[in-house]
C-alpha cells in the first residue's frame, strides 16, 4: 500500500479511487442499459428515469443494480479507513470501530446502515481479529460449522446482521489459522486459488447480468414450476458463464481493468 510505504494518505486514496470508480460507473451504465432494455421489452413502467432521486441513488448508492452497493460502499469504507490510518492506532481501536460500525448497521434502517456501516464494521472486525487469532484451525472449523447451523436456526429471531456476525468471526479466525497451519500447499492449489482470486471481482460484477439472461433461457427450456434440476442448471450456467467471461476479460489488456 502507498500509505504503508510512506506515500501518504492522499496518493493512496487517489490510487483506490482510480481503480474502483471507473469500475463502478462502467458497470452502472451496463446495468442501467440492460434494465432499460428488459423494461422496454416487458413494457414496464419507466417513470423512475424521470426522478432526480433515482439518479442520485444510482450515483451515490449503487442503485443501478442490486449488487453495486458493494463497490460504492467499499469506496466510502476505504476512504474512511485511510483517513484513520494516518495515525498510529491503539490495539483496541479496530475492535471499537468494528463494534461501532456493526451497532450503527443494526440501528439505522437506511442505505448507510444496511450497507456502508455493515461493510465498515466487518472490515475493521477482520483487522481486529487478525491480531488476536489463537487456537487451532480445527477448533475454528467446528465453531464455523456450528455458527452456520445457528445462522439458519435463528432466522427471524436474531437480527440478520448479528447472525452474519456469528459466522464472520469464526470464519476470519479459521482463515488466519489455516494459512499458518498449512504454509506450503501443492502448486495446483496455489494456481487455482490465484485464478479464483483474480476472477472473483469480475464474477461478482458480471453474474447478475448473466443470471438475468439465463433466467430467460431457462424459462423457455424448463417451463414452471421449476424443480431442483432446473434450479441447479440455472445456478451452474450463471456462475460458470460469469467465471468464463471474467477469465476471458483478464486475458484481454483493454478489458482487464473492467473486472479487476
Amino acid at each position: 500500500m502507498c500509505l504503508m510505504n510512506g506515500g501518504g494518505v492522499w496518493p493512496t486514496i487517489k490510487h483506490r479511487l482510480v481503480r474502483l470508480l471507473p469500475l463502478y460507473f462502467f458497470w452502472s451504465l451496463v446495468f442501467l442499459a440492460a434494465t432499460f432494455m428488459f423494461k422496454t421489452v416487458a413494457h414496464d413502467d419507466m417513470s423512475q428515469y424521470r426522478q432526480t432521486g433515482f439518479w442520485l441513488k444510482v450515483v451515490f448508492q449503487g442503485n443501478a443494480s442490486c449488487h453495486l452497493w458493494f463497490i460504492i460502499a467499499l469506496v466510502y469504507t476505504q476512504i474512511a479507513a485511510l483517513f484513520l490510518m494516518r495515525w498510529k492506532l491503539p490495539v483496541a481501536l479496530p475492535l471499537i470501530l468494528a463494534i461501532t460500525g456493526i451497532a450503527l448497521s443494526v440501528a439505522l434502517r437506511n442505505w448507510y446502515g444496511t450497507y456502508f456501516f455493515r461493510l465498515f464494521g466487518f472490515v475493521w472486525l477482520g483487522i481486529a481479529l487478525r491480531t488476536i487469532a489463537n487456537g487451532t484451525w480445527r477448533f475454528y472449523a467446528v465453531w464455523t460449522a456450528v455458527a452456520l447451523v445457528l445462522h439458519v436456526l435463528l432466522a427471524g429471531i436474531l437480527h440478520r446482521f448479528l447472525r452474519d456476525l456469528l459466522v464472520v468471526v469464526p470464519l476470519v479466525l479459521l482463515a488466519v489459522q489455516v494459512s499458518k497451519a498449512f504454509p506450503s500447499v501443492p502448486s495446483w492449489v496455489l494456481s487455482l486459488a490465484r485464478t479464483l482470486g483474480a476472477t472473483s471481482l469480475g464474477v461478482y460484477l458480471i453474474h447478475p447480468l448473466v443470471t438475468r439472461f439465463n433466467g430467460c433461457l431457462i424459462a423457455r427450456l424448463c417451463p414452471p414450476p421449476y424443480g431442483i434440476p432446473s434450479v441447479l442448471l440455472d445456478w451452474s450456467l450463471s456462475w460458470g458463464c460469469a467465471f468464463i467471461l471474467a477469465w476471458a476479460c483478464l486475458r484481454l489488456p483493454y478489458l482487464r481493468r473492467l473486472v479487476q
